[in-house]
């Protein structure tokens, strides 16, 4: 609730501002107002809340956030009121309109802050009531630079009260300022907490269930692999049988001393017998690294699942530095598998590293925007257009090679230089990257770059793209 008129008084009539001077006006967002006062042997800071439901004028003892960007009233108030120095100080009326009178050498300027729920606003005028600037500048209500700032009736201008003191109770009778900082405070403390509560409970909740959705994938993809963990025994029989194979057979068939049925094995007429029996076993082994890793992912994403339960669970006895924290470190929001839809470009998970790739400068653009932190990885091809490749840190983890290798094989076959089947990278720290200013969308100069070069490998790059055949 608002103050009201009662209260206003009451607030104005103990900071007694008169003969006081103005040091600076800090404006930290869209609905409050810092003015620092100063008076022989004090300073505190004004703070006027022009937020519906909670419109405000009181004194402050810390100072406010600093702002993140210079806003257009606090500069203007800078220029026009630093130095002044403070004269009468009244509500008006009693309507929740308070008149600051003010003066800086010879110019004299008025501050109108007015506390209406809907129409809350500070406005500064000449001594002509000229408006010269708006904390929220309302045309309809002719409250921009150059118009006239208007009372709600003409008896306020003359400063006749049209409400009796019986008509409002003040909440509190004593030290009034610091009964108002201190309710509010709490009020915005429990606000602050509520919300962060349920962005942190919805940002788990998100997490849970794109996990539980990679958890499917992998046991599915596990599934894949193990029905096709044939290859090594295949391989064998392909050996053993070697004097049956024609070259440039397409096919062998021989019999299996395992189960004693005859068995027909696909073979590349390209390649000798003895190469196509080192092809199944290679293929065998990298279905076992396939296998590990999503072992490896599978364990990663059921520990990461207990942890997020857990902080579900304790969530509502978390305080508010535990929950600023969670939601500030992004723990709760980043998910192990996003969708197309989240984020631009493409992303593979590898031995627990998420790889995302972007496929054209604007997706690189909007990776390197939104998607990615200072502490991810970055490659591209040196000397070739193509995709950026990121590969998103993870605390206390360094990028493994095969991650790196895996990244660096995404990097050649996303880029110009995908014929070649192999090309020179460079890589570095998102950190390390500076935009262009003045190329085109998605250009970066980096800084602190390592090089790597890389073959494609077709087996691995099969791998990370889900298995599906690797042509230029």
């Amino acid at each position: 609730m608002s103050l009201n008129w009662r209260e206003i008084d009451a607030v104005i009539d103990e900071l007694a501002l008169r003969g006081a001077f103005i040091q600076q006006v800090i404006q930290p967002d869209f609905r409050n107002l810092w003015i620092e006062i100063y008076r022989p042997g004090q300073t505190f800071f004004l703070r006027i809340c022009l937020e519906t439901g909670r419109t405000r004028i009181h004194s402050e003892t810390g100072r406010p956030r600093k702002p993140t960007t210079r806003q257009r009233f606090a500069q203007f108030a800078n220029a026009r009121l630093r130095g002044a120095r403070v004269g009468d100080v009244a509500q008006v009326n009693a309507d929740r309109i308070v008149r600051i009178d003010c003066r800086r050498a010879d110019e004299p300027s008025i501050v109108w802050i007015r506390l209406w729920g809907g129409a809350a606003n500070v406005v500064v005028t000449d001594a002509d009531w000229v408006i010269l600037d708006a904390f929220y500048r309302r045309p309809k209500r002719g409250e921009v630079s150059g118009g006239r700032f208007a009372l709600p009736d003409s008896r306020a201008q003359a400063g006749v009260a049209t409400r009796s003191p019986a008509e409002f109770a003040p909440r509190w009778t004593r030290d009034v300022n610091r009964a108002t900082r201190d309710h509010y405070r709490e009020v915005e403390r429990d606000e602050r907490r509520t919300v962060l509560l349920e962005r942190a409970r919805s940002s788990i909740e998100s997490s849970l269930s794109a996990a539980s959705r990679r958890q499917s994938e992998i046991r599915e993809q596990l599934a894949r692999v193990e029905s096709g963990s044939a290859g090594r025994h295949y391989g064998d029989l392909i050996m053993t049988n070697l004097h049956l194979i024609e070259p440039g057979a397409r096919w062998v068939t021989c019999d299996d001393y395992e189960t004693g049925e005859s068995v027909t094995l696909e073979l590349d007429p390209g390649l000798s017998p003895a190469e196509n029996g080192a092809r199944y076993y290679e293929r065998a082994k990298r279905d076992e690294r396939r296998s590990t890793a999503l072992k490896e992912d599978a364990v990663t994403l059921d520990s990461r699942v207990v942890r997020l339960e857990r902080t579900l669970a304790r969530l509502d006895s978390m305080d508010e530095d535990g929950l600023e924290a969670l939601v500030a470190d992004g723990s709760a929001r980043r998910t192990t598998q996003r969708t197309s839809d989240a984020q631009p470009g493409l992303e593979f998970e590898r031995h627990g590293f998420s790889i995302l790739v972007g496929r054209n400068a604007r997706e690189n653009d909007e990776l390197l925007r939104r998607y990615v932190r200072g502490n991810d990885l970055w490659l591209h091809t040196r000397d070739y257009p193509g995709g950026y490749v990121f590969v998103r840190s993870r605390p206390g983890k360094s990028v493994p090679l095969d991650v790196l290798l895996d990244a660096g094989n995404l990097a050649v076959h996303f880029s110009k230089a995908r014929p070649n089947g192999r090309a020179d990278l460079y890589y570095t720290s998102v950190k390390y990257l500076r935009r262009a200013k003045t190329a085109p969308i998605g250009t970066v100069l980096p800084t602190q770059e390592k090089n790597l070069s890389v073959t494609v490998d077709r087996e691995r790059l099969a791998e990370i793209l889900g298995n599906e055949p690797v042509r230029d």
